[in-house]
């Protein structure tokens, strides 16, 4: 196997894997304090936009074929950047009653507003210190509301 790696994800019935895996750059380590109690930090590469949302940039970009089993169509895409904007209570629940070993997965895809196939897909491809990165957007976003009632 050589080079770039590209997917099938049919929108429709999931992942379909016909090709290469993608090769993955070596990412530079995230420095984490292990003294410090605050979680509600972004991580490197990490932004936040106008509207609350936070966009992190990925070190090391996927580029996946998306396929609509309806319409017989198919596009590539190219990820750089992932998008997360912060959860509702109807999204915690999604996230809840989704099955333990998906929760992060649809964690991603809720707060991405992505589908979950493609998320699926992503998902299995970012590199490791990317996942972690996004993952502190999500405990960003827990930890960073309005505190409200007593403390």
């Amino acid at each position: 196997m050589s080079g770039k790696g590209k997917d099938v994800v049919d929108i429709d019935m999931g992942v379909i894997d016909e090709a290469e895996d993608v090769v993955a750059d070596n990412a530079p380590a995230d420095a984490v304090d292990e003294a410090s109690d605050e979680i509600a930090t972004l991580p490197r590469g990490a932004t936040e936009n106008a509207d609350r949302s936070v966009t992190v940039e990925l070190d090391t970009p996927i580029t996946l074929t998306i396929k609509n089993s309806k319409t017989g169509g198919q596009r590539q895409e190219t990820y750089e950047e992932l998008r997360f904007h912060r959860l509702t209570g109807k999204d915690l629940t999604e996230i809840s009653n989704a099955a333990t070993g998906v929760r992060d997965r649809v964690a991603f895809a809720v707060s991405a507003r992505m589908s979950k196939a493609i998320m699926n897909a992503l998902f299995d491809r970012l590199d490791a210190a990317d996942i972690e990165r996004c993952g502190r957007v999500i405990q960003y976003f827990l930890g960073s509301g309005p505190k409200t009632g007593r403390s």
